[in-house]
Order: structure tokens, then sequence, then C-alpha cells
């Protein structure tokens, strides 16, 4: 599940396919939100989101019905995959014959893959794009560029992708690996502001990290030491003890030498 880095997609709204996984899932067709009743089943929508999040990924006939019917007997589940198949293709392109190929639904043999052209968008894509893309500015020194294209990431990674799948053992993968991605882009913009030296930006992103995670030892560090800097050592001290304590209460243990370290600085 590498972050692909495939071309920046166009313009959401001039696009004939938009599919957005973060947040409940939610597919457009010529600007037209498909509702739920027009899916003809909840498998024909699980197997587009597995589609969506491994465009090219070829699979085997069997590792798909071992992920949508796991508990049925293999005539019974190669008759729904085949049933599903055509419901999305019917979903997908409604004009087309049963004779003709999908543009997006290939196959060869007993595996099936999904391609997406550029009438799509899909917001796991724009957010691999910019990831890729604000890494590549970074190492090229583009700082404020790359900045802004990890507040990008950030922004849309915000929501919980796929919320409606969070107990789907094939989904679990990939809402870790995009949490990842939202810690990564947050980290950045926190150094990227310690850099300019704006504490008000390093306090804004790290809570932005404890929101996500609230045992998080360097956000908090990183809090309490832009208080520091700005000389507010009560504010400072406030956050740190108010940490202290809910490590205490909630993991019965006590904070890293290193944030031990700076509640020392700070009683100096």
């Amino acid at each position: 599940m590498s972050l692909l880095h495939v071309p920046l997609q166009r313009k959401e709204d001039t696009l004939h396919y938009k599919a957005y996984l973060f947040g409940p899932f939610l597919f457009f067709r010529q600007g037209q939100l498909i509702e739920q009743s027009h899916w003809r089943g909840k498998k024909v929508k699980t197997l587009l989101k597995l589609f969506l999040m491994n465009p090219g990924k070829i699979y085997s006939t069997d590792q798909l019905i071992d992920l949508l019917w796991p508990d049925l007997d293999f005539k019974s589940s190669v008759s729904s995959l085949h049933v599903t198949l055509h419901n999305l293709r019917r979903l997908l392109e409604p004009t087309l014959t049963s004779r003709q190929p999908s543009r997006f639904i290939h196959h060869s043999a007993h595996f099936y893959w999904f391609e997406i052209d550029d009438s799509w968008w899909v917001d796991t894509l724009e957010v691999q794009n910019l990831f890729q893309s604000a890494k590549d500015l970074e190492k090229a020194g583009n700082v404020t560029a790359a900045a802004s294209h990890y507040r990008r990431v950030m922004r849309i990674c915000q929501r919980d992708l796929l919320p409606e799948d969070s107990y789907e053992d094939w989904c679990l993968p990939y809402q870790r690996q995009y949490q990842f991605v939202h810690s990564h882009a947050v980290q950045k913009l926190i150094q990227f502001h310690y850099q300019h030296h704006d504490f008000e930006g390093v306090i804004e992103y790290a809570n932005e990290a404890l929101y996500f995670d609230p045992y998080s030892e360097p956000a908090m560090k990183a809090i309490v030491d832009a208080y520091v800097r700005q000389g507010n050592m009560a504010k400072a001290l406030q956050e740190y003890e108010r940490f202290r304590a809910f490590l205490s209460g909630e993991l019965g243990i006590e904070p890293c030498e290193e944030m031990k370290d700076l509640r020392a600085k700070i009683a100096r």
C-alpha cells in the first residue's frame, strides 16, 4: 500500500466521477450523488471502495471473495462476485451493453483490476499527490510551498477514512496508513513553524496532533517549549501539569525524561 505518485488530478468539479472516502463515502456521477437506493447492495459499494483505494492493483477471484464473502461457500461466493461486478459496471457506465468492455473494470482469466483515468477525482489520490509533492518541494528547499501542501493534506485527513467501515478488517490498514500521513504532515508543519520562530503556529499544529493522539509527548513537548520560548512560563507550567495529570490518571505513568527536563527548565 505504498503512496502512489500519480499525476495531479484536475479540479474535482469538472470531472465525470468524484469519490470522497474521507468522511462518509460519497460518490458522484456527472454531478449527481448516487443515493443508497441505487447501489443494488452493500457489496457493490464496498467493491468500489476497495478498487478506489487500490487503482491498478490486480486481485484474484479468491482474494476478492475472501475479502467480501468469507463465510460463503466457493460456488455461491463466485456467483455473488459476478453479480456484484455486473452491478458495479452498470452503476459506473449505465449505457454499457453486456458485450462492451468497461473502461474501468478489467479482467483476465481469474484476475480483476480497476483503472482510473482523467475523468475521475478521488480524495485519497489527491492526498497522495499532495503528500508526494510536499516531500519533493521540501527536498528542493521550497519550504513555503511544501508547508501549503502539507496543510492541505492535514485538512483532508482530519476526517476519518471510511468511518462506516471502521470495523471491517480490510479497511483497517488503510485507516492506519492515512493516520500516519496526517501525523507526518502535522509534524512537518510544527517543524516548519519552529524554523520560522512562529510559536503560535507551533502551538496550533501541536494541538492538532494532540486532538488525534492525546498521549503524544512530542506534541505536548512542542507546546510547552513554544510557551517557554515566548516567555510565558505560567502557561508552559500549566500545560505541563495538565498533561502530567492526564498521563497519571489515564495510564498511571509519568512524562518522559525529556519532558521532566523541560519542567525543570521552567522552574529555574
